[in-house]
This record gives structure tokens, sequence and C-alpha cells, in this order.
């Protein structure tokens, strides 16, 4: 199974990055690797954290940015995103909209307090008003996409699981 996560996380990083950052909405671009990895993190909540930081630094490598930039920030993300799914029912409807928006903040607030202490980018509040929303409205558009794609993951472990444990039994 950690296979299947790691080559569909890189897939949607690869969508990002080659295709994605070609239509720009108030500067801000669809990152469907963030609602993917809520996705994941809720239903296996052990690879969020790894999901996380490996996307990050996945997208660190073909933005070109500085290194560990985004992995802090996607690394946050899937560790908090574990920790909910541990707590909470994750089949509740409105969970996954919530928490892409959410999450969707908290990278821009990790993003934002590293450039600022560290000096690379100036940062201002005016970065945190209509971008921040539109960047909100731009992952919601991913949400369904990627819950989907899990939940698809998730029956056909079910299936192969169940398959498994009938061969055992004859």
């Amino acid at each position: 199974m950690g296979i299947a996560l790691g080559a569909l996380l890189v897939a949607a990083e690869l969508v990002h990055s080659a295709w994605l950052v070609r239509l720009p909405v108030e500067g801000q671009i669809v990152d469907p690797v963030l609602p993917l990895l809520i996705a994941i993190a809720f239903r296996w909540p052990q690879w969020g954290p790894l999901a996380g930081l490996g996307a990050g630094l996945l997208q660190d490598l073909l933005f070109g940015g500085s290194l560990g930039l985004f992995a802090l920030a996607k690394l946050l993300v899937g560790q908090g995103a574990a920790v909910l799914g541990r707590t909470v029912l994750v089949d509740q409807p409105l969970l996954p909209w919530i928490t892409t928006a959410a999450a969707t903040v908290v990278q821009q607030i990790v993003l934002g307090i590293v450039l600022v202490i560290t000096d690379l980018l100036p940062v201002s509040v005016g970065d945190f008003g209509r971008p921040l929303l539109a960047g909100i409205g731009l992952n919601l558009l991913a949400v369904w996409p990627a819950f989907a794609l899990v939940r698809a993951l998730v029956a056909l472990s079910e299936r192969r699981r169940i398959r498994g444990e009938g061969a055992h039994g004859l």
C-alpha cells in the first residue's frame, strides 16, 4: 500500500508542478497534494507525517526553492491530519473541506513565518488577504478527486484483504 500511496503523491506533485502552475488565480495555484495528504492521513494515520515530509521535499526540489520549506509545512499538515484522523470520525461529510481550508491556512502561515525568520522573501500582511482566500478556494477544488482516489485505494485494499483471508480459509 505504501508504494501506491507514494506513487499517487508523486503523480499529484508532478501534475502540480508541470501543469497547474500555468493556471494561477490571484497569484495562487491549486495544490492537489494538500487534500490528498489529508485524505491519506485520515485513512492511514501512520503514513501522514512521512507522506507530508516526502511530498514537501519533492515540492521543494521541483519548485527550486529552499530545501525544507514546503517539507516543514507539509510535515505539520500531515501530522495534524493524522492526529485528527485518530481522534474523530473521518467519514463526516464536511470534514475534508474544513480540514483542507485549515491546512491551506496553516501551510501559508508556516511558509510566511519561515520566510520572515530567514529573510528569504519579503512577506507582508497583504499576502494573507485575497491571495489566501484564492488559495483556499483553489485547494477546495481538489478535495473531491483526492478523497475519491483514497476511497478507491481503501476499497481495493479491503477487497485484497478479504480475498487473502478467503483463500486461507479454504
